[in-house]
């Protein structure tokens, strides 16, 4: 016989929707193990590039295994994205289902402006406007961009993935359940490394310089192509806002308990 659900105000509430609130001893303890892996990964890029520096770089290089890592977390978030889109559509929230297919699309771009749509490896030369635009020659849209503006879009996204999302949501009444626009707290620590990264190099990192002298450039303005370590971390941090919201529109009710659009009550499983 499956567990009854949990009364909860004037809903039943799947048994999983308590155990994700207040969690139980196991859950707590794989919910802090997950939030510790960002920093954990921060500190092990670092630590590989002082102790083995050709390894470092041959992860991180153009094209390497971080990169191609990167690409491949956005390109399964597709039809992750792609199928919330839809049971929301299939529960009447429209406007969240708009945001996910916009989210799932923006998943699909980001994929492919990682590898340059596949450039190097296809063989294209990409349109001669854009290349010649392209600050990499490449056939992408995001270094077309001047380094403030792309790096401020990370800081954007950063803030948002730390806290500011949720405040908004909550400031929004359309914008419910507010875990369908922002991650969860216990998430936050996904986004630290991106923001804390691009305000370093951006303004931290040079006003350091500048007073130390070029001596310190190595240690001032971190490791070089440091950032595609880090955008690992941020598709990682958006892999599990995508499952926190796969899961929450599960057919079972979960999440029910704080989604305007979740059917009434669930029948007890009998």
């Amino acid at each position: 016989m499956q567990p009854m659900p949990i009364a909860s105000r004037s809903r039943i509430v799947h048994p999983e929707v308590v155990l994700d609130r207040f969690g139980s001893r196991r859950t707590r303890a794989v919910s802090i193990v997950v939030a510790v892996l960002p920093l954990v990964a921060v500190a092990a890029g670092a630590a590989l590039f002082f102790v083995a520096e050709p390894a470092y770089h041959a992860s991180v290089a153009e094209d390497g295994p971080v990169e191609w890592a990167t690409a491949a977390v956005y390109l399964l978030l597709c039809p992750v994205a792609a199928l919330v889109a839809w049971r929301r559509s299939r529960r009447g929230d429209r406007l969240g289902a708009l945001a996910l297919a916009v989210l799932a699309v923006g998943f699909l771009l980001i994929a492919g402006e990682e590898v340059s749509w596949g450039q190097r490896q296809l063989g294209f030369a990409g349109p001669p406007e854009l290349v010649e635009r392209n600050i990499q020659g490449e056939a992408n849209l995001h270094n077309l961009l001047g380094r403030y503006a792309l790096h401020m879009a990370y800081i954007a996204v950063g803030l948002w993935g730390l806290g500011l999302g949720r405040v908004i949501a909550r400031l929004i009444p359309a914008a419910r359940p507010t875990w369908l626009y922002a991650p969860r707290r216990v998430r936050f620590t996904w986004f630290i490394p991106v923001t804390a990264y691009y305000l370093y190099v951006d303004y931290l990192g040079p006003a350091l310089l500048s007073l130390t002298g070029p001596w310190f450039q190595k240690w001032a303005l971190g490791p070089a192509r440091f950032q595609e370590l880090i955008e690992l971390i941020l598709a990682i941090g958006f892999a599990l806002f995508s499952y926190d919201a796969l899961r929450r529109t599960e057919p079972d009710g979960y999440g029910v308990a704080d989604d305007p659009y979740a059917p009434a009550a669930l029948s007890p499983a009998v």
